[in-house]
């Protein structure tokens, strides 16, 4: 059986529903802290002080969104393994 799993584009505005996930999955804030690492900036403390404003308009919108995905392909990737499929959809 094949998988695919389709990650949210530019529209992302609410980012909020990651921290409540990144609870239960702490691969969500190491994935975060990574791309924080990489390119000199703290992803996480940026969505922290803004995740109920619009974050389309942001020159890291592009890192949050991809660091999104990956976070979110982590999670759907471990549940694989475990013969769970988990679905979760970014409004």
């Amino acid at each position: 059986m094949k998988f695919a799993m389709i990650f949210p584009g530019q529209g992302i505005q609410r980012i909020d529903i990651l921290f409540e996930l990144s609870k239960s999955f702490p691969m969500i804030r190491n994935t975060f802290d990574e791309a924080s690492n990489y390119i000199n900036y703290n992803l996480w403390e940026y969505i922290s002080k803004n995740h109920k404003n619009n974050l389309t308009n942001n020159k890291y919108t592009p890192a949050l969104i991809l660091t999104s995905s990956v976070s979110l392909y982590y999670i759907w990737k471990k549940k694989i393994k475990k013969n769970l499929i988990w679905w979760q959809v970014i409004v």
